[in-house]
């Protein structure tokens, strides 16, 4: 089974980020526009000084410094969300996904954040509908991340042999430390060079991951990274 993470992994593109930025400067004030500008440039250009491993994370750090509520900060989300399905907001997949795909004979899941609704239709426009099996949005990861890779191990009946399993993400917490616990291959897109967490295999883009997934897919130990 190959466990893929929805943004920054198969849809690629700062777009719905930079929009979630602006939705949320909307909802500042002079000073906390300024700031949170300001915070998003500087770590798009590999500035250090946060625990945030992307944008999303950034400006949700920012907004609660700045006294946002967590509602606000919820409706800005879900009108970047709409924006993006309105919109398209630049986004793509990686180079060669769907051919990568469909050529394992694996069960693929994308499992993400971001809402049910409407994730049929924008993996139609990444082209990618044809060669994922399963979807599962609202996932809440982290702490969804393993309840949701237990009931996938269980109901594929791959649960003793959790190799099986190959989880690919850009966020290490959020895709890839609870299937890493389990015993699960992992592959991190570390695309700042975070090195936020041990991975089977690590690299910038997710192009640079393909012959681990079909090392894996074919029954060879990931590489190391």
């Amino acid at each position: 089974m190959l466990l893929l993470d929805l943004d920054g992994t198969v849809c690629v593109g700062d777009g719905p980020a930079l929009r979630y930025a602006d939705e949320v400067a909307a909802r500042l004030d002079g000073p906390g526009r300024a700031a949170l500008r300001e915070a998003v440039t500087a770590f798009l250009d590999g500035a250090g000084g946060t625990a945030a491993q992307d944008v999303y994370q950034l400006v949700q750090e920012v907004a609660t410094a700045r006294g946002l509520a967590p509602q606000e900060q919820g409706r800005a989300y879900r009108a970047s969300r709409a924006a993006l399905l309105a919109e398209g907001l630049g986004v793509r997949a990686p180079a060669g996904l769907a051919e990568l795909l469909a050529g394992l004979d694996v069960h693929v899941v994308v499992l993400t954040n971001a809402p049910a609704d409407g994730l049929d239709v924008l993996l139609d426009r990444l082209g990618l509908a044809g060669v994922v099996d399963e979807r599962i949005g609202d996932a809440g990861k982290p702490d969804g991340m393993g309840p949701a890779v237990d009931r996938l191990l269980a109901e594929h009946g791959i649960a003793d042999e959790p190799g099986r399993l190959l989880s690919v993400g850009d966020l290490w917490a959020n895709d890839l430390r609870a299937p890493r616990e389990r015993g699960c291959a992992t592959a991190y897109i570390d695309r700042f060079d975070l090195r936020q967490g041990p991975a089977d295999a690590r690299a910038a883009t997710f192009e640079e991951l393909y012959g681990a997934v079909r090392a894996w897919a074919s029954g060879t130990a990931v590489n190391s990274a």
